[in-house]
Parts: C-alpha cells; structure tokens; sequence
C-alpha cells in the first residue's frame, strides 16, 4: 500500500522554507540545531514532539519567536488493517505537515529521530 499526498495550492502569499521534524528528550542538541537552520534560511519550524519529557519544548520557545515556530504534540502510534501494522509515525507527522501547512511555506523534512 503507497501513500500518496494530494496537499492543497499554495497560497499567492507562500514565501520561506519550513522544516518539519520529528523529536524527543533533544535538549542537549536542540538549541545549536535551531541555531544551524535559522542561519540557512529556514523560516518557519514545525517540531512534531513525541513525548518529550526534558527541556526540548522550552529550549525551542526560548530559542524562536511564536511566529517561527509550531509545535505539535505527536507521542501516539497508529495501525492499520486486520494485522494491525503500526504506521510508520514520522510519515504520518510529515504528511500532516504537508498538508496543513504546505500551502504557507515549502517543507523539507528533518532528521529521524
């Protein structure tokens, strides 16, 4: 089974590069990587969060404005079918990027986490 992304047109007003990634418990590292990409041109950071339980989520508020930066709780896993395959989950969080904000910005997908 393929999975195909139909997102809907960019807005006339699209402009920047947003990168979508997927983490947990990055606080060690999270600060020099925002800094990495903020000094490339991305624009806009859309962290999917997978239960982070150290100071990942408030490196990334301190480290970025409200408007740069969308963070979206992620810790669940989805199956499908009678077997009850999981989903890989940073698919789906990457397809829910594109689709709900991929008329604003261009996304580029970030590192496994």
């Amino acid at each position: 089974m393929g999975l195909t992304i139909q997102p809907t047109a960019p807005l006339p007003e699209r402009h920047g590069i947003a990168i979508a990634v997927c983490v947990k418990n990055e606080g060690a590292y999270i600060g020099e990587w925002v800094r990495f990409h903020k000094a490339v041109g991305i624009r806009h950071f859309i962290v999917y969060d997978n239960g982070s339980t150290d100071e990942t989520c408030a490196i990334l508020r301190q480290s970025l404005t409200q408007d740069a930066l969308t963070i979206v709780p992620w810790a669940g896993r989805m199956v499908y079918g009678e077997e009850s395959r999981f989903l890989d989950y940073q698919v789906v969080a990457f397809a829910h990027a594109i689709l709900n904000f991929g008329n604003a910005v261009r996304i580029r997908g970030g590192p496994p986490c």
